[in-house]
């Protein structure tokens, strides 16, 4: 893979905080607080497609949809799409 798309992985994963083997939830409760909890291993998966409110991610919009603009700004590029 090319070291640029390696980085640009490694940032993606960052900005949704999925680095480190574990990871923290925002869950909001009845009475209005919000409790910060570690996702279990088999809970990780709803990170990848922005369904969880990550504690430290910087974006909930997932990895899927990362993947996605990144697909698109990529699409713009190679295109030359001027600037309206």
């Amino acid at each position: 893979m090319d070291i640029r798309l390696r980085y640009i992985e490694l940032l993606k994963h960052c900005l949704i905080d999925m680095l480190g083997p574990a990871t923290t939830r925002a869950v909001t409760q009845p009475s209005g607080d919000v409790l910060i909890e570690d996702v279990p291993e088999a809970e990780r998966s709803e990170r990848l497609i922005g369904r969880d409110w990550p504690a430290n991610g910087t974006t909930m919009i997932g990895l899927a949809r990362l993947t996605h603009l990144q697909r698109c700004i990529e699409t713009v590029l190679a295109e030359e799409v001027p600037p309206t």
